[in-house]
């Protein structure tokens, strides 16, 4: 029997041909884009870790196609629009794992959100079966506010894709975000330019590749690229292949990822994970994660230097490469996978290899 065709069914496909012994789990995050279940890999790491516990997968991206989700129990993305996940699984009986940030653009916790927001967070962390936090970082973001069941699970690098490989070096510095203005505050893309353009003044080789699908704070990219001088050094490369994206890694110089604000920050372990040494900030969670795997600076000059440090010292370079694939190798999908389970098996999910067996079994 396939799918529910009242769900329309995103680029992410749910599971067809159900059957009485493999249960299937709701997972919900609210999302415009359902291409971005593919992309994205802390969505796409999650939902292939539970289609090997031998679940069924049904994606819902919609608010309103919940009621017409039959699963039995859910796995919900963002603790704002979880809520509802979390409510209608509580209306069917049905266990609902959440899991997902709570901090904001500029850095500060739960208590920075507007007040409905806030609310609707604040119920969700409540009421849902377990929580789960990316970060002790993130549950120190908190506050007073007390989840329910609460768990810290790091996100998890898939090292099978994400890996090195012997390639010259090139003259290259690299970012990855979204272009919306959002992004463009929270992750300093302004700021990382202008650390490109000190940079560039002693390396008028090196090109800076900002990869990253095109939204609306691409006309501020490009003013800033103008008014830098750095027309021409600059490539926007928009959404490109998984498979270029790694080529790039692989190959470049440096990672550039300043933020204001991570509840993990794949993106450098997934550039540590390629040989790519990394330049960052001093942001809690960043280093909560990288620890002495990266190096840091607090503003463009200082990243500018550290860029200009990786490209002109090859024992550095190399030793910096050499930390950051030992950091990225502790946060193997296997390790992830296992926290996950046993949070469900906590849950009370219903195993899925054995019919009426009733919650989640260790595989050993």
């Amino acid at each position: 029997m396939k799918s529910d065709p009242t769900i329309p069914a995103p680029p992410y496909p749910s599971d067809s041909g159900r059957t009485r012994d493999r249960p299937t789990v709701g997972f919900f995050v609210r999302i415009a884009d359902p291409a971005q279940l593919e992309v994205l890999e802390f969505y796409r790491n999650d939902i292939e870790s539970l289609r090997a516990f031998g679940l069924q997968v049904q994606c819902i991206t919609r608010v309103r196609d919940l009621p017409r989700s039959t699963p039995g129990f859910y796995y919900a993305w963002w603790f704002g629009f979880g809520f509802f996940a979390v409510a209608w699984a509580r209306l069917r009986a049905r266990p609902c794992v959440l899991i997902g940030n709570v901090h904001t653009e500029d850095g500060r916790g739960l208590e920075g959100w507007p007040l409905h927001k806030r609310v609707l967070m604040k119920l969700a962390l409540r009421f849902a079966t377990a929580t789960i936090f990316t970060s002790r970082t993130e549950i120190e973001r908190l506050g007073p506010t007390r989840p329910s069941h609460p768990h810290v699970v790091y996100h998890a690098v898939d090292l099978d894709r994400h890996r090195p490989r012997q390639t010259p070096r090139e003259e290259t510095i690299v970012a990855i975000t979204q272009l919306t203005r959002e992004n463009l505050r929270r992750k300093l893309v302004l700021e990382s330019l202008e650390a490109f353009a000190i940079f560039r003044r002693a390396h008028p080789r090196h090109r800076f590749v900002l990869i990253g699908q095109h939204g609306s704070g691409l006309v501020d990219v490009e003013r800033r690229i103008d008014a830098l001088g750095l027309r021409g050094a600059v490539d926007l490369t928009g959404r490109i292949d998984t498979n270029r994206k790694l080529e790039i890694l692989q190959s470049a110089t440096a990672y550039l990822q300043p933020s204001l604000c991570e509840g993990f920050g794949l993106a450098i372990l997934e550039a540590q994970a390629c040989g790519c040494p990394v330049v960052t900030n001093r942001e809690p969670c960043i280093v909560e994660v990288n620890q002495s795997a990266v190096l840091y600076g607090d503003d463009p000059q200082a990243w500018a230097e550290q860029l200009s440090r990786l490209s002109d010292d090859v024992a550095l370079w190399e030793e910096m490469r050499r930390r950051g694939l030992a950091n990225a190798g502790r946060f193997a999908d296997a390790g992830r996978r296992t926290a996950l389970r046993a949070i469900l098996t906590e849950a009370g999910f219903p195993d899925p290899v054995t019919p009426g067996a009733g919650v989640l079994q260790s595989r050993h």
